[in-house]
C-alpha cells in the first residue's frame, strides 16, 4: 500500500511580477523555456530557497537559470517551460544533478499521484514538463562534459496552506515533489554519486552554457 504523505508547505511564499525584456541563455532555448512566467515566486519565495539551499554545505552548487545579478551568478532571464512550468535553477552536488522548479499556489489545495498533479481540482502539466526538462538538461551537459550526467528535476511547492498531497511520488524516479521547506533535506539525503572534481567540471559546463554572451 502506498504512504500518503501530507503537509503544509511554507507559507511565507508571495507572488510578484517577473522583470522582461533579457536576452534568451543557450539554457533556456534547450530547455525550451519562455520569457514569460505563469508563477513567479517572488521575493519571499526567493528568500525560502535560497535558506534552503545555504544548508546543503559547501559541495553544493547552485547555477541560476533565472538569476538576480548577484555575484558569481549566471544572468539569465525567467523562464517558462510551456504548459506553466518554469525551471529555475540547476544544483550540482554529491547528491547528483538537479533542475528546481519552483511553484506557489497560496491558499490552495494541491495533490500529487504519480503523473498527476492538482490544485485546486485542476490538473497541472508540471510533471510531464519537468520530466523533459531533465531529460533535454542531461543531455547536453553529457554533450557538454564528455561524461554521462544523470540529471533529476525537483518541483518545489510552496504555499498549499489548504493542503499539501503526495500520494505517490512521479514513477521512474526522474521527478520529485517535495515541500519548499523540505528542499535541503531532499537533496542531502540523495545518495552520493558525483565527486569533487566531477561537481566542479558540471558546474563549469552549465555556467558556460547559460551565459547569455556565451551562447
Amino acid at each position: 500500500m502506498t504512504a500518503v504523505w501530507a503537509q503544509r508547505a511554507d507559507t511565507a511564499d508571495a507572488l510578484s511580477p517577473a522583470p522582461a525584456n533579457h536576452p534568451r541563455t543557450f539554457a533556456a532555448r534547450v530547455l525550451r523555456v519562455r520569457d514569460d512566467r505563469a508563477w513567479c515566486i517572488g521575493p519571499a519565495g526567493e528568500d525560502t530557497i535560497d535558506a534552503q539551499l545555504d544548508l546543503l554545505g559547501p559541495l553544493w552548487r547552485s547555477v541560476p537559470i533565472r538569476a538576480r545579478g548577484l555575484e558569481h551568478q549566471v544572468e539569465a532571464p525567467s523562464v517558462r517551460v510551456r504548459g506553466a512550468d518554469d525551471v529555475d535553477r540547476m544544483v550540482v552536488g554529491p547528491g547528483g544533478v538537479f533542475t528546481i522548479s519552483a511553484k506557489d499556489h497560496p491558499h490552495s489545495d494541491v495533490w500529487v499521484s504519480g503523473r498527476t498533479f492538482v490544485v485546486d481540482g485542476q490538473r497541472m502539466s508540471y510533471v510531464r514538463n519537468n520530466r523533459n526538462a531533465a531529460r533535454r538538461a542531461a543531455s547536453w551537459l553529457s554533450a557538454s562534459t564528455g561524461m554521462f550526467v544523470d540529471v533529476r528535476s525537483v518541483i518545489s511547492v510552496g504555499g498549499a496552506q489548504l493542503g499539501f498531497t503526495v500520494a505517490e511520488q512521479p514513477e521512474h524516479g526522474l521527478v520529485h515533489v517535495v515541500a519548499r521547506m523540505q528542499l535541503a533535506d531532499f537533496l542531502t539525503q540523495r545518495t552520493e554519486v558525483l565527486g569533487y572534481a566531477s561537481i566542479e567540471r558540471i558546474v563549469d559546463a552549465a555556467r558556460r552554457r547559460m551565459d547569455p554572451i556565451g551562447w
